[in-house]
């Protein structure tokens, strides 16, 4: 396939998931495209395909190799774990691709804040970091730099703690090194830190019920206009006529939200 300007006109500063079709729309979990590859990689003979990404990437490659077992397809499936967040390590899998050159760069960039801040002592700086669940990114990146702050996601969701927790100890931080005349300092925070907050897991439980009964009465686009109006107070009728025939959902997600009290730490370094 040759790309031409009018291919990439519409894409730059995408990412390119749109334009090699890694999207969640133009995914092989549908049983018409796991055929389609099914026909393109019997009609160019291929004895193997190697599929690379996160954790959604090898389910899909899971389940397009087992459909091919199921249609006698000879085409082989191999996975390669590729995510930055590093969410798919364990005893086999030392380190996914791309953990290390990520964590690498984002240590670079920590480094030159860290240096900014002691050269001009009054100022504190909070860095949003990339980490999904876990969060492996931040915990690298603060082995690397030993920034004054890092909030470690996990330990403050199993701990049952919410953002006022993370607030107040962010703020004595911030007071015991003013005790010392250290006006400054720098404090990293995982990307996905508000998932594990135990009110937010219910939140996310309850849209994703809405979500789904609004998909089986095929009122997906009603559902997202709707939700889209919540904040012009609006009293969307989708959402409520979901409330009131799935009475009782909240209440049993909330029950399974999956929140571990423990003695956790607050992830101070």
């Amino acid at each position: 396939m040759t790309l031409t300007e009018k291919d990439v006109d519409l894409l730059p500063n995408q990412g390119g998931s749109e334009l090699i079709g890694r999207t969640y729309t133009e995914c092989l979990v549908s049983k018409e495209n796991l055929e389609k590859a099914r026909k393109v990689c019997e009609s160019l003979h291929l004895d193997g395909l190697v599929l690379c990404g996160s954790a959604f990437g090898m389910t899909q490659g899971a389940i397009l190799s087992e459909y091919f077992l199921q249609n006698n397809c000879n085409t082989r499936v191999v996975g390669v774990p590729a995510t930055a967040s590093n969410n798919l390590a364990n005893d086999l899998v030392e380190a996914c691709v791309g953990f290390d050159s990520s964590t690498k760069l984002y240590a670079s960039l920590i480094g030159n804040v860290l240096t900014d801040a002691a050269s001009m002592p009054k100022y504190w700086h909070f860095i949003r970091l990339m980490g999904r669940q876990p969060s492996n990114e931040v915990l690298e990146c603060a082995l690397q730099t030993h920034p004054n702050v890092v909030i470690i996601a996990e330990e403050y969701g199993a701990a049952d703690k919410t953002l006022v927790h993370i607030v107040e100890d962010v703020a004595d931080v911030i007071c015991k090194r003013a005790e010392f005349g250290k006006n400054f300092g720098t404090v990293l925070i995982p990307d996905a830190l508000l998932s594990h907050f135990p009110d937010m897991k219910i939140l996310i439980s309850e849209i994703n019920e809405l979500r789904r009964f609004a998909d089986e009465r095929t009122e997906m686009n009603i559902f997202m206009s709707e939700m889209m109006s919540l904040g012009h107070g609006e009293h969307p009728s989708t959402l409520s006529d979901c409330n009131s025939q799935g009475k009782g959902v909240a209440s049993q997600n909330s029950d399974s939200s999956g929140v571990v009290d423990s003695d956790a730490s607050s992830g101070q370094c």
